[in-house]
């Protein structure tokens, strides 16, 4: 279990320095992050048939493509 956190916080680690300073990028690297691994863990990826990143959401759903920051 520690060996996951640490290669979690490794994988952080790596999309806040590809992202420097620019908040957005951070955010976007981190939705693809948690889009790939829907996608390709086993106990999600049957669960799952789409899984969209904000701005490949259908629109048929109303859902706003903004992003919001609470």
């Amino acid at each position: 279990m520690k060996s996951s956190i640490q290669s979690f916080n490794n994988i952080i680690k790596i999309i806040n320095q590809s992202a420097g300073k620019i908040q957005r990028d951070r955010g976007t690297y981190f939705e693809q992050l948690v889009q790939i691994y829907l996608q390709n863990e086993p106990i999600y990826n049957n669960l799952y048939s789409d899984v969209w990143l904000l701005n490949e959401f259908p629109e048929i759903y109303g859902i706003s493509k903004k992003d919001t920051a609470s």
